[in-house]
């Protein structure tokens, strides 16, 4: 799983690549790496403090609103989009393992949130 800085990094990367786009899809398990962003991470690329925190409390609320309006871009989640990090996925899938869980329920539950995006 991405920090949540790097998946920003790899946000604003994708954002250079589509000049001119009015949007950004992403899938859920990007959405949720962006909303680990803290402040400080914000802070560290330049966002004034003021709204690194707008932009944190709404990502408290599972919102991408106020990080969509600093991008510039719309921040949509698609199921159906592939990672923005290449072998994320991957890393996500043996993340489980890495953290020492081999509970067959906690792998069967990964699993089945792998496969059906739509739940949290």
């Amino acid at each position: 799983m991405a920090t949540g800085l790097q998946m920003l990094e790899a946000v604003l990367a994708a954002v250079k690549r589509q000049p001119g786009a009015s949007e950004l899809r992403i899938n859920q398990f990007d959405l949720e790496d962006l909303l680990k962003l803290n402040a400080v991470e914000l802070r560290e690329l330049d966002v004034a403090d003021e709204q690194a925190n707008r932009i944190v409390t709404d990502l408290s609320k599972e919102s991408l609103a106020e990080l969509s309006e600093w991008i510039g871009v719309a921040l949509v989640e698609d199921k159906d989009q592939k990672n923005l990090i290449p072998g994320e996925g991957i890393r996500r899938t043996a993340g489980i393992w890495a953290d020492g869980n081999d509970d067959p329920d906690a792998i069967v539950e990964e699993i089945r949130r792998l496969r059906n995006p739509t739940l949290r």
